[in-house]
């Protein structure tokens, strides 16, 4: 056939809260103000690419053995890349209901990815 699989490097910088969101926060230059639950009255000053981020935090075993760390970052990308053309239409008033649809996949998409959701599901489901 002639083609070659091109290896792509493991994605390991999961964010739980999308880049492309967390930047209708930031200043000019990216950064955001943010604060840690477990550090009460302590603000951060932080690049967006440096928040909401956990190494490997969606990698998944396979069932061949080993570590898949790419498929769930993957999928999530496909919701966050209209997230700007979505905010655009709502701050704008032009048509929401065009893009609501996509506000309602996002919301749901960001409800179930947050390390709040997934340690509520692990106490449930994890013996």
């Amino acid at each position: 056939c002639g083609m070659t699989l091109v290896s792509r490097p493991d994605k390991k910088r999961h964010h739980y809260v999308p880049e492309t969101y967390l930047k209708r926060f930031a200043d000019a230059k990216e950064f955001i103000f943010s604060a840690r639950k477990d550090q009460a009255g302590k603000v951060l000053h932080s690049k967006v690419s440096e928040v909401a981020l956990r190494r490997y935090y969606y990698s998944q075993p396979v069932p061949e053995g080993g570590v898949e760390h790419n498929r769930l970052e993957n999928a999530f990308s496909i919701f966050e890349k209209d997230w700007p053309k979505t905010h655009e239409a709502l701050l704008s008033r032009n048509r929401p209901n065009d893009v609501l649809e996509h506000l309602l996949m996002f919301s749901a998409f960001q409800r179930m990815r947050v390390p709040a959701f997934r340690d509520a599901i692990e106490q449930v489901y994890i013996v």
